[in-house]
């Protein structure tokens, strides 16, 4: 069996890429920052302090959410998503991480374009 990409790590460090900034969440309740800044590794690292975290994207005013669970598979991780946005259609560029490409082949204004032009049809 071949080893499997962790699906959030390659999504942080392509938004990282893309210029984002990271809020890392303490799971449903959000009561607990436990990271705030523009290190996505660090961001990742503090993704290891419980089992769920919620872990937002801001670029440009706009902001995306990414609900992570520790003990889903690794390209399981990503277990919910801002729903038609940049991580939505990055999991769908690259298989969920499983599919290296260039992190700018597919950018944050890509993601946020087809986010806006879905809201104004639905």
């Amino acid at each position: 069996m071949a080893h499997k990409r962790n699906s959030l790590y390659w999504v942080m460090n392509d938004a990282w890429k893309n210029g984002c900034t990271f809020i890392v969440r303490s799971g449903e309740e959000h009561d607990c920052i436990y990271y705030k800044g523009r290190d996505w590794k660090q961001a990742y690292l503090n993704t290891k302090l419980e089992d769920t975290h919620t872990i937002e994207l801001h670029k440009n005013g706009e902001r995306e959410f990414i609900y992570y669970v520790a003990g889903n598979a690794p390209d399981e991780s990503i277990s919910d998503c801002t729903a038609y946005g940049y991580v939505d259609n990055w999991t769908e560029h690259t298989d969920f991480g499983q599919i290296a490409k260039d992190p700018l082949s597919f950018t944050w204004e890509q993601g946020r374009e087809l986010y806006h032009k879905h809201m104004e049809n639905s």
